[in-house]
């Protein structure tokens, strides 16, 4: 496992096109915020997709029991995007929580906007999605099928966690077998700078009806590793 500083060492720079392909709203940000900054600051092209509105999240911070998150949790993307400095932003808009029993439709929506798009690196999450959320598992089977079968030139990384990370029970209930998680060890650490970390935990605070940013949230988020650095495992081709 080696750490480093800039994506140069992971051998992307300005002539690379980095597509982005996450599950939920708030997941650019939890385990990407840091390397995106990166790559924008070395003028990479980058998109993301986000394939749902994540309007089934229980977390429902400041707002009332009537109120639907779908609209909400765009706009706290968009406002967490900005702050990253990523323009490029899709919402396929599938319901949170339908990615499994949709995979076929999200597979050809992909396969197309990769097409257009042409990029030589996409980043999603690792294959166990994290703390076992069936939507990050499902997708991450979605994207690494098309970059076997459609997109074998095409460098596929996993966003994945540091072996210290412990998910919270409130997460592991949305596992289908909590038991059995084990998500894969990174093979980097991305350190990032305390400006990254400044504007990370102003993403953080920009996805409000998600995390409620107390001084206990931010010691947690530290002890986990995912402030001050973001861990992928690269596949190799």
């Amino acid at each position: 496992m080696k750490t480093i500083e800039n994506i140069y060492e992971i051998n992307i720079d300005k002539i690379n096109k980095v597509l982005f392909i996450f599950p939920h709203p708030d997941d650019e940000t939890v385990f990407a915020a840091g390397l995106i900054q990166k790559l924008i600051k070395a003028h990479v092209q980058c998109s993301l997709i986000t394939v749902t509105t994540g309007e089934n999240s229980t977390l429902r911070n400041g707002l009332s029991p009537g109120i639907s998150l779908k609209f909400i949790r765009n706009n706290e993307l968009k406002n967490a995007c900005k702050i990253l400095g990523l323009k490029d932003i899709t919402v396929y808009g599938l319901l949170d929580g339908r990615v499994e029993e949709n995979k076929e439709e999200i597979m050809e929506y992909v396969s197309v906007y990769i097409k257009e798009k042409k990029p030589n690196v996409i980043i999603t999450l690792e294959p166990w999605g994290i703390y076992g959320h069936p939507d990050h598992i499902s997708l991450t089977e979605i994207v690494t099928k098309l970059c076997a079968l459609e997109f074998k030139d095409t460098q596929l990384i996993y966003l994945t966690v540091d072996q210290r990370y412990k998910s919270s029970v409130s997460s592991l209930k949305m596992a289908k077998n909590p038991i059995n998680i084990k998500p894969t060890p990174p093979t980097i650490i991305l350190k990032l700078s305390p400006l990254e970390i400044y504007n990370k935990v102003r993403a953080f605070q920009a996805h409000k009806t998600q995390f409620k940013t107390s001084l206990g949230f931010w010691k947690k988020w530290w002890e986990r590793g995912l402030l001050q650095n973001e861990f992928l495992y690269i596949i190799k081709k």
